[in-house]
């Protein structure tokens, strides 16, 4: 999802669920590493039991990276904002196996 300031609560509420489920998120713009980001990005959705991609705001680069997890057989679960979301009230969660 997008690294901004908007996205703070949400990224707090999805990792606490996560956390809550027996998992560990992984949040790489807060992940201590000294290698360039992209392969960093690579190198956990491939160790990964499954990703969550949140497509708010349009991100080139999260569509990008969910669509290299799928290619890695990995489950995705893409949400996206209520106000961004077609399908009027509903938050839109979608999954790939």
């Amino acid at each position: 999802m997008s690294f901004s300031d908007k996205m703070k609560k949400a990224r707090k509420q999805i990792s606490e669920a996560i956390q809550e489920c027996g998992f560990i998120p992984v949040l790489i713009d807060i992940k201590e590493h000294n290698n360039q980001i992209v392969p960093e990005i690579y190198k956990e959705i491939e160790s990964c039991t499954f990703v969550i991609a949140d497509l708010s705001g349009q991100r080139g680069g999260v569509y990008y990276e969910a669509g290299y997890a799928v290619g890695k057989d990995k489950q995705v679960i893409l949400t996206c904002k209520k106000d961004e979301a077609d399908s009027g009230d509903n938050i839109v969660i979608e999954i790939f196996d």
